[in-house]
This record gives C-alpha cells, sequence and structure tokens, in this order.
C-alpha cells in the first residue's frame, strides 16, 4: 500500500508566506513561554491552537495583526516547524515535542552549564 489515494486533481496545501510563518512561529513561541509562566510544564495541540486564536483576535482589534485567521492544522504545522531544528540557523529551537500533540518550551533554553568542582 503507498499511502492515502488521491484525485489528479489534488495539490497539498502550500505553507502561508514566510513573514507569515515567522510571526505565527513567533506567537506561538510566545503563547508557550506565557504556558510555562504560570506554571504549564506542557502544552496540547488544542490548547495552542485556542490561545492562538484569541491572541490573534485580539491583534485583529489592534490593527497589529494582518495575515488571515489560520485553521488548527496549519497551526498544529507551525507549532510542528517551532519545534524543528531545520528552522532555526544559529539557535535551539524554542519548543520540543514531548509527545504526540503535546509540547513544551525547550528546556537546554533554561540549562546552566554544569558546575565544575576540583
Amino acid at each position: 500500500m503507498t499511502g492515502t489515494q488521491k484525485l489528479d486533481s489534488w495539490k497539498p496545501q502550500p505553507p502561508p508566506p514566510k513573514d507569515e510563518c515567522q510571526a505565527t512561529i513567533q506567537l506561538i513561541n510566545e503563547i508557550m513561554m506565557s504556558y510555562k509562566a504560570r506554571g504549564h510544564e506542557q502544552v496540547m495541540l488544542l490548547q495552542i491552537y485556542l490561545e492562538y486564536k484569541k491572541r490573534v483576535a485580539e491583534k485583529k482589534t489592534l490593527g497589529t495583526w494582518t495575515y488571515p485567521v489560520r485553521g488548527k492544522r496549519t497551526i498544529d504545522r507551525m507549532v510542528n516547524r517551532a519545534a524543528d531544528p531545520r528552522w532555526y540557523e544559529s539557535e535551539k529551537p524554542k519548543l520540543v515535542a514531548v509527545t504526540a500533540g503535546v509540547y513544551m518550551v525547550n528546556p537546554e533554553l533554561f540549562s546552566v552549564g554544569e558546575s565544575k568542582t576540583p
């Protein structure tokens, strides 16, 4: 078996434009840091999406978000990107996957070097 059978007319959904992807990933990172600050180490994709919708609605009201409100599947993919080291040139990913559909802020961002005593 080779996977899902598709009609000849089927085309994959393209990702949002690069600037929108960057803004969305930045917003996702802010959402995750907010959850961490409130004591939530692990966050489910649905929680991230609901917070994304809330924040984008606020930003649209203020005129600071010019992009369309994206659906859950698109935001799920953006969360995956935020946890993928291939999308970072010189820094560590801000998020890591804990298990399927659950993410947390990358603990390596907060680790301090091991103390070395002679």
